[in-house]
């Protein structure tokens, strides 16, 4: 299949999407930090840091303090800067 598919909102202090993997959030993520390694397409807003590591994608718009891209790692949609 496509991965995983979250039809709800997810809230979590800390999110790892591991590498290999794809998830497809349809609700909003709210975290306070989140590792993203894998795939991951939704509505993120985090409290404190998103990293999106090398090779790892992130599709949709980030609100958050801090937004981290590794070189490789892609981010398509708006970013939001919370202050």
């Amino acid at each position: 299949g496509l991965g995983d598919v979250y039809k709800r909102q997810i809230c979590a202090r800390r999110m790892v999407v591991e590498k290999k993997t794809t998830v497809l959030v349809t609700g909003t993520i709210r975290v306070e930090n989140i590792w993203i390694q894998g795939s991951l397409e939704g509505t993120l807003t985090a409290d404190e840091t998103v990293t999106i590591h090398r090779h790892a994608k992130f599709l949709g718009d980030i609100t958050a303090r801090r937004l981290i891209i590794e070189e490789g790692g892609t981010h398509q949609g708006a970013f939001t800067r919370l202050t």
